[in-house]
């Protein structure tokens, strides 16, 4: 959804610049926060996993090949 919202995409094509903008430096932040758990320690994967809201499958979206990994040593 985040990319359909910059790219103008779908229903998100007549979305206000203000809003396309903010959406894009939300997503650098997001971005910049999953490269740190990349290269940081499971204690930030952990905290991830005990969120409820999120869980295991924010892991299995960002880590792609290595989630197994990651979700096993946990």
């Amino acid at each position: 959804m985040i990319d359909e919202v910059i790219k103008k995409k779908g229903i998100y094509e007549h979305i206000n610049k203000e809003i396309r903008q903010a959406v894009l430096v939300g997503h650098k932040v997001l971005d910049n926060y999953t490269h740190k758990m990349d290269s940081e320690t499971l204690i930030l994967y952990t905290t991830t996993v005990l969120d409820p809201r999120v869980k295991i499958e924010f892991l299995k979206a960002h880590l792609q090949e290595g989630a197994e990994g990651v979700i096993n040593n946990l």
